[in-house]
């Protein structure tokens, strides 16, 4: 029922085909300019450095969206807040600005009453598991204080949906 196009590249006619298959939602792009779908060719390296930046300073803000509303339309797009980056060896000395950056995301969220959607590729965690397990634990941990303190609630695409749906 849900989508994560590859690359994060779509257009209305993938939108088309996919609420014909019954793909009630899928994950869209963070709303800022640094993350607007492009083809490799009209990619720029400037561009990607300022992403993998972006993982550690707020150079795009907090990237938390409103839930969607009844009526939205199908599918409905959850846009991305923040890529779950794998732990490197070269970039290790900034993890804590990593979690920094997506805990303060989670913190607006759950204050705001808005989505943040946190996503990686579970593949990724294979090598140096033990650092990923232990950068996802303390984001849990997080969630966990975000959860007693203000409600705030972990959904998959597809329980976000049909939430949405169930206060039509």
């Amino acid at each position: 029922k849900s989508f994560v196009f590859p690359r994060n590249q779509y257009n209305e006619a993938y939108l088309r085909v996919c609420n014909e298959h019954g793909i009630t939602t899928y994950r869209g792009n963070e709303r800022s300019w640094l993350y607007k779908a492009r083809n490799k060719e009209d990619e720029s390296q400037f561009r990607r450095a300022l992403r993998l930046l972006d993982t550690w300073f707020d150079l795009s803000g907090h990237n938390c969206h409103p839930l969607p509303s009844p009526g939205s339309g199908t599918p409905i797009d959850l846009p991305s807040s923040r890529f779950l980056r794998p732990y490197n060896k070269r970039y290790a000395i900034l993890d804590g600005l990593k979690l920094r950056r997506i805990t303060r995301a989670m913190d607006h969220a759950a204050r705001t009453g808005t989505l943040f959607h946190l996503w990686w590729h579970p593949h990724n965690f294979g090598s140096d598991l033990e650092q990923n397990m232990a950068m996802l634990e303390k984001i849990l941990m997080h969630y966990d204080r975000l959860h007693r303190e203000h409600g705030f609630t972990s959904y998959t695409m597809g329980e976000l949906v049909q939430r949405t749906s169930d206060h039509a």
